[in-house]
């Protein structure tokens, strides 16, 4: 079996590094190439990952089978649709969109496009917080009426 080949796209988010660390380790993947709108993000990079970066987003999805979005939220509508339309799995950070109509258009092009698709979200499946549902769900808290987490 061929490794998968997976771009970066945008290295804006914290984590951005550490999913090509994983994408870098994993032996079934392979980091192909970057791809970010800011200079500075590029070539910082390119000097971390030696692979080609770009400029152009169109020539990152030519060269790959999957993508790392990591984004800024606002940018993830344009940035999705491009992998989506190209083909091309994604697992992309949360939050998928801003607006409700982006994440319409979103859902409707993953359907169509029959790719994979997965939202970050390693939060949900924490020790502390799968206690805390539990806990919610047996009503041992009475009913919660705010919670801020």
């Amino acid at each position: 079996m061929s490794a998968l080949r997976i771009a970066m796209l945008n290295m804006a988010h914290v984590h951005a590094n550490g999913y090509a660390d994983y994408v870098v380790k994993h032996a079934e993947a392979e980091l192909v190439c970057i791809w970010d709108d800011d200079a500075g993000r590029r070539k910082a990079a390119s000097e971390r990952y030696g692979v080609p970066v770009y400029e152009n987003i169109d020539k990152a999805l030519a060269e790959v089978d999957a993508v790392v979005i990591n984004a800024p939220t606002s940018q993830h509508p344009p940035v999705m649709k491009a992998a989506l339309k190209a083909g091309k799995h994604v697992f992309t950070e949360k939050a998928l969109t801003v607006a409700t109509q982006d994440a319409d258009e979103i859902v409707k092009l993953v359907k169509d496009s029959g790719v994979k698709f997965m939202i970050s979200l390693p939060s949900r499946i924490r020790p502390e917080i799968q206690f805390m549902k539990d806990m919610l769900d047996k009503g041992l808290l009475g009913k919660i009426t705010l919670m801020r987490a």
